[in-house]
């Protein structure tokens, strides 16, 4: 779960619930994501020295159109989110209202995150993520730049890049360009 907009983060106890230090007054985003259900979010207004609940209900994910073959042929190994977060110094990138079908590592020095997550009709976006060397941990930045590979390039699934600052984050789908990028602006954060 994250505070979207600040690097404020927190995992959840056995009942689902989470607690925040000192959120930011004003309104804030939370987005809650977990391995087999849809990142859901939601805006609450909070003021310091207060506190609110924000109930976001999760679901399980409908059936995947395809395999996720790119698990074993790119040899990624499935984690959980806090071994993500650890990775990547803050939790991945999720779309917020599609269903996270898992979360993977790549090997090697600067590894990579996948998060690959499905839409209603089973149509599979992948998000990958990298930590890039001497970013540091901070406010999370905004999505930045948002890009989209044209038609004619023969690319056998649509190829979206978004940066983050110092992260740079991929995502490959079966989907049209024009449905990928409203998907992928939805990670935006914050206006320019």
């Amino acid at each position: 779960m994250i505070v979207a907009g600040t690097d404020l983060s927190a995992t959840t106890d056995a009942q689902g619930s989470y607690t925040l230090p000192e959120p930011p007054t004003g309104l804030i985003l939370v987005v809650a994501a977990a391995t087999g259900f849809a990142a859901q979010s939601g805006e609450v207004a909070f003021e310091q020295g207060s506190s609110v609940q924000v109930d976001l209900t999760m679901l399980p994910p409908p059936a995947a159109l395809k395999p996720d073959d790119e698990i074993a042929e790119a040899r990624w190994e499935v984690i959980d989110g806090a071994e993500a977060e650890g990775l990547l110094g803050q939790p991945p990138a999720v779309i917020p209202g599609l269903w996270v079908e898992s979360i993977a590592k790549s090997a090697g020095s600067r590894p990579r995150v996948r998060v690959a997550q499905l839409n209603e009709a089973g149509e599979r976006v992948a998000l990958v993520e990298t930590r890039s060397g001497g970013g540091s941990r901070g406010v999370r930045p905004r999505l930045t730049a948002l890009r989209l590979m044209p038609p004619s390039e023969a690319y056998p699934v649509t190829t979206g890049t978004g940066s983050f600052g110092s992260l740079l984050v991929t995502a490959t789908s079966s989907l049209a360009p024009n449905d990928l990028r409203a998907l992928l602006t939805r990670l935006i954060e914050s206006p320019p």
